[in-house]
């Protein structure tokens, strides 16, 4: 593999390898991320870059195992490595813990091998000897501190020692007190000078005190003297204290016989466990980058969905500003991108961010883009980026690209991602321009895959008509004079120097002058390439009113269903109830009828009685009559409305809805209405008129939104020729065509393609397999141009 001197600094790795050291625990683990490089083969990225998932899982999850041992490792293995030498307590107990630790991460990864393979490799033969842990918590308490009874020979010891030791302080406690009643001492109480417990005694009464003098303070007042009663009690004490420093000398010595043959098993063991910290920290920056694994591949190119630089997504976090993904792709066919466009506009941040995102992935690191993104593998990167010139070497910078470039032509092949930043600049643009078009033809006969960024036009005339060569351009507001920071491939873009020179504030002489001095062929390249930023932000724009409309539609069509299902079911139940209570009416009324008959038949038929009978039996009739007639009213589904008759020009609103638009065209029972630039038929029935502004008088607005539809239904063929055409430049034509079609009402469209390659026929079918208002594509009949032409059906 090679890689261009210095790429490190130069496309900002080094920053990202010292973000993943800070995130590392261990002297060890940081060496680690410190030294990253891309690993020489696509197998050994794979498996880096899968380990980093699975730790990045496990963060994500439960956290998993602690990992940390002592930096000290490394000394301490070196002096266990020597024969006959023996390790203090608190190595010993750094090696007790790593035992611990390597023990947990190997019973973790091997519980979890199955979620975490890639993981559990790195532990691989490298388990220790937990036997050994035994060994040494015999001679240490938990605390790492000495057992009493580490040996028998020791706890005898000890037991000696504390005899002596009660027994020296009983006789010097005894001395002490004599010496105070006696008004000898001084106000300090019993000490100890070079090891030996003495007594302090003021000057004058030193002869009085039988013993050695063992110190004396500074001034002369006070002498420290040790009694001799206690002098043969304390060298005792010396004696059987020595004797436990050679005893602990002795188990020292025979742990360290033990563990030595184990040394190997140890310094793998905390290799692998740095390792496993180093894969962690890598987890680590991944979650803070929001970073995810792509589609990985053996062969060159690149899809990169919603990718952010590494660095500029984590300043900007700080701050709370989002970053302006990136969208770029290389492929087969696109295999070198030229990006041109105004200073300040994101073209080399475009350039580093690809560079970056691809050592970095082959160093084992997961990316920040979109995981449905996919990235091949390269032998090797070069990059020219940044001026390398050098006073100690007399190197110009100029001479510097020079040099890079010449590298690059000598060593890139099919297996090579070049990135090179304003490429020809540095010396005469004329003869700048003549030379970087020469090095990029070679570079890509050579196969490379690449993003150069250029301001020069010669160059972005050759990107249009080299194969496998694209441009590409960050997009500008012209009308704001605001860099976007968006790339769009298919189209080189315009410097704007003149116009933000003017919006600097350079006077218009300057800029008439400076205007004289440049080629107008260049000029009206220049301003062409302007023209087209505008059209195309205008088109953005109406783009997106026309979607934001056609969402306002969908979901005005919604309420309408919404409102007329609730309208249903309210007239079912009105008239449910309508019916129930005619019926019960109708009962009552039977029975009126029936008790009616049974008091003339009790009354004998009299008259008088008959009479009174028959004028109730009226009332209680007209009565029903009153109460059928309410509930035939409560039955009719809405009171009667006088039927309103629409003309062109009213103003309606379509029922359920809170959208008014107005009527242009009237067929029989239903009407063609327009709203903003959408129009779309209408049943009669379903308008309603809009009395606050019904037959107002036509404004400006309005005239021009039907002469706009007018005009185009005028121009509009459903039969469009695009042979000859570029791939990119067809599908902008297509969408733009069946943009008007859907707004003119056509749904039945035939487009003439061509065979050929079978490219741009191809490139067509699959821009409309997903489209939503697309019911279908089949090709003409073959006597028609069969595969040469498509018949395209629209949704109604």
């Amino acid at each position: 593999m090679m890689f261009t001197d210095g790429i490190e600094e130069k496309i900002g790795f080094t920053r990202i390898a010292q973000l993943v050291a800070d995130r590392c625990r261990g002297a060890l683990a940081k060496s680690f991320a410190l030294k990253m490089k891309p690993g020489p083969s696509f197998e050994l990225m794979e498996s880096w870059l899968l380990q980093t998932k699975e730790f990045k899982e496990i963060l994500e999850e439960s956290g998993g195992p602690v990992l940390l041992v002592s930096d000290e490792l490394g000394q301490i293995f070196d002096k266990l490595s020597l024969k006959n030498n023996f390790l203090e307590y608190e190595e010993l107990i750094a090696i007790r813990d790593l035992i611990h630790t390597a023990g947990a991460a190997y019973a973790f990864f091997g519980k979890n091998q199955e979620q975490y393979p890639n993981l559990q490799l790195c532990l691989e033969d490298a388990s220790i000897d937990e036997t050994l842990v035994s060994r040494i918590d015999k001679l240490f308490t938990p605390n790492g501190e000495w057992k009493y009874n580490a040996s028998k020979k020791l706890g005898e010891l000890h037991e000696r020692e504390d005899d002596r030791s009660r027994n020296l302080k009983r006789h010097l406690n005894s001395v002490y007190k004599k010496c105070s009643e006696s008004g000898w001492t001084a106000e300090t109480d019993i000490t100890i000078r070079d090891g030996r417990f003495v007594i302090p005694i003021i000057a004058e009464h030193k002869r009085k005190v039988d013993g050695v003098v063992q110190d004396v303070s500074g001034n002369g007042k006070i002498f420290y003297i040790e009694p001799l009663g206690s002098l043969e009690m304390a060298n005792e004490l010396t004696e059987i204290r020595s004797a436990i420093r050679q005893e602990k000398t002795r188990l020292l010595r025979a742990l360290c016989n033990d563990l030595r043959p184990h040394l190997s098993e140890f310094k793998l063991a905390a290799n692998r466990l740095a390792l496993l910290e180093f894969i962690k920290a890598k987890a680590r920056l991944a979650i803070d980058l929001d970073a995810n694994l792509p589609e990985i591949h053996r062969s060159g190119g690149m899809v990169l969905k919603e990718a952010r630089h590494p660095l500029l997504y984590l300043s900007h976090k700080q701050k709370g500003i989002d970053v302006v993904p990136l969208n770029i792709e290389l492929n087969e066919d696109n295999k070198l991108l030229l990006i041109s466009g105004p200073n300040a506009g994101g073209k080399s941040v475009a350039l580093k961010t690809v560079a970056l995102l691809q050592y970095c992935l082959q160093s084992g690191l997961l990316i920040p883009c979109h995981p449905e993104s996919s990235i091949g593998f390269y032998s090797n990167i070069f990059v020219d980026i940044g001026d390398d010139q050098s006073i100690d070497n007399d190197l110009s910078s100029y001479s510097s690209h020079l040099k890079n470039m010449k590298f690059m032509l000598a060593n890139a092949n099919a297996d090579t991602l070049c990135c090179i930043d304003e490429i020809g600049v540095g010396t005469d643009p004329q003869f700048g321009q003549a030379l970087a078009a020469s090095i990029l033809k070679e570079l890509n006969r050579k196969g490379i895959f690449g993003v150069v960024t250029t301001h020069y036009g010669q160059l972005k005339a050759l990107a249009d008509k080299e194969s496998s060569m694209i441009n590409g351009r960050m997009n500008f507001d012209a009308k704001k004079f605001e860099p976007l920071f968006t790339l769009a491939i298919g189209k080189p873009g315009s410097s704007f120097a003149f116009e933000l020179a003017e919006r600097t504030g350079f006077s218009k002489d300057i800029m008439k002058e400076a205007r004289k001095r440049i080629d107008i062929r260049q000029e009206k390249v220049d301003r062409l390439l302007s023209d087209l930023e505008n059209e195309k932000s205008a088109i953005e724009l109406d783009r997106e009113n026309l979607q934001r409309e056609n969402r306002e539609m969908e979901r005005m069509k919604s309420e309408y269903h919404k409102l007329k299902d609730e309208l249903d079911q309210r007239k079912r139940s009105i008239i449910e109830n309508a019916q129930s209570k005619a019926l019960k009416i109708l009962q009552d009324a039977n029975a009126d009828v029936e008790n009616t008959i049974r008091e003339i038949r009790e009354e004998g038929a009299a008259k008088m009685s008959t009479r009174k009978i028959r004028a109730g039996l009226e009332r209680k009739k007209s009565k029903l009559d009153r109460d059928l007639t309410k509930q035939n009213k409560v039955q009719k589904e809405q009171p009667a409305q006088e039927e309103h008759v629409f003309q062109v020009g009213d103003q309606v609103r379509i029922k359920g809805s809170e959208s008014t638009g107005e009527i242009i065209e009237l067929r029989k029972n239903k009407a063609l209405v327009v709203a903003g630039i959408l129009k779309s038929t209408v049943k009669l029935t379903d308008l309603q008129p809009v009395k606050a502004q019904a037959r107002k008088p036509k404004n400006d607005k309005t005239i021009n939104v039907r002469n706009y539809i007018l005009e185009k239904e005028k121009d509009f063929k459903i039969e469009k020729d695009m042979r000859g055409m570029r791939m990119q430049e067809a599908l902008e034509t297509l969408d733009d065509w069946i943009d008007t079609a859907i707004m003119l009402g056509f749904t039945q469209l035939r487009l003439i393609h061509g065979k050929g390659d079978g490219i741009l026929k191809n490139a067509i079918r699959d821009h409309l397999r997903n489209k939503s208002y697309v019911k279908g594509v089949q090709y003409e009949h073959v006597d028609l141009g069969g595969e040469g032409v498509s018949l395209i059906e629209l949704q109604p």
